[in-house]
């Protein structure tokens, strides 16, 4: 099963969406901000690396730090 992040980054993919925060999981998904597992870094830097797209990288890059998980390398 993928992970909520990985979802999100494949939404994110297929519908070509050019979000630069986390306010649209809330407003068009419904995702509760305060439910959001944190994600290793490690993980952000493969997505990047799978999706090789900018707004990918732009999504990525205005994750709030309090969801990125420095020190985690599942």
């Amino acid at each position: 099963m993928a992970s909520i992040w990985k979802a999100i980054l494949d939404y994110i993919y297929c519908y070509k969406k050019s979000w630069t925060s986390l306010e649209p999981l809330y407003e068009n998904l419904r995702i509760d901000l305060e439910e959001l597992p944190k994600i290793a870094q490690t993980d952000l830097l493969q997505f990047q690396q799978f999706y090789q797209r900018k707004n990918i990288d732009k999504f990525i890059a205005h994750i709030p730090g309090e969801y990125i998980d420095e020190h985690c390398f599942e």
